[in-house]
């Protein structure tokens, strides 16, 4: 079925005009509202976060704050990237097991001294130390964006 553009729909409607408003005024660009980050971390059986993390949904603008925030601790901004980009749980997990090496890796992002190339291969030398990372570059570039204070990254997804 081909996509129909709303400017290009004559006087017949061809899509569901109550759905389209419905979802204009309740969307909300960048966030995951069905899940809240502290409810994603207790179904993958991990422990609580410590600050703003706890709110209901996070979004874009709320993660690239945490990050910025001096007062918000490393773990809480790591695993609310990670929250957020809804990494399997299996998979946090396995990266939880080796939790204070990601730490150190989104501190010196949260420092601003890297440039997106070297955060990257930053995060590539960490994964490469590990035997099962439980992390991979869908996963360092979403990081790299919200975590470095520029956030001039690019997130690479499917």
């Amino acid at each position: 079925m081909p996509l129909i553009l709303k400017e290009s729909i004559s006087s017949e409607l061809r899509y569901h005009a109550d759905r389209y408003d419905y979802f204009r005024s309740v969307a909300r660009p960048g966030a995951r509202p069905e899940t809240s980050v502290s409810t994603w971390l207790q179904s993958a059986g991990l422990p609580a976060l410590a600050s703003v993390a706890e709110t209901t949904s996070i979004g874009r603008r709320e993660l690239k704050e945490m990050a910025e925030n001096p007062d918000c601790p490393d773990r809480d901004a790591l695993w609310a990237i990670l929250g957020w980009g809804k990494m399997r749980r299996d998979h946090a997990r396995t990266l939880a097991r080796n939790e204070d090496k990601w730490l150190a890796v989104g501190n010196r992002l949260r420092s601003g001294d890297l440039s997106r190339s070297e955060g990257y291969a930053l995060c590539h030398a960490v994964m490469n130390s590990i035997t099962r990372p439980g992390i991979g570059p869908a996963y360092f570039t979403k990081l790299i964006f919200f975590a470095e204070p520029k956030h001039d990254g690019y997130i690479m997804d499917q």
